[in-house]
């Protein structure tokens, strides 16, 4: 069993941006979109989820490749990792704004 992290929310990186994914979910399988930098910066990805873990990748449009690792707190909030998969010592921890359920 999987959480459900599809649709619209924002992830706050702790370097500045704050991330809006807009994601579909198939099980454990993710697809979407990202936008960030009022929305100057966009990319697609996928990933999946898990009732744990979170990951999705996404190629932006700036040419980087992001990569969000996350897990469920005990409130139902993802908080993890994120970096460029092109430069993997730009990295950030990150939060969602939203609570997801099972």
């Amino acid at each position: 069993m999987s959480k459900n992290v599809g649709g619209n929310w924002n992830a706050v990186q702790s370097n500045g941006p704050i991330v809006n994914f807009r994601l579909q979910q198939n099980d454990d399988r993710l697809q979407g979109v990202g936008t960030h930098s009022n929305g100057s910066v966009s990319g697609t990805g996928n990933g999946s989820v898990s009732d744990t873990g979170f990951l999705f990748v996404i190629d932006w449009s700036n040419g980087s490749k992001g990569e969000y690792n996350g897990s469920f707190g005990l409130d139902g909030r993802l908080t993890g990792i994120t970096f460029d998969r092109n430069q993997p010592d730009s990295q950030a921890t990150w939060h969602s704004t939203k609570v997801f359920e099972s």
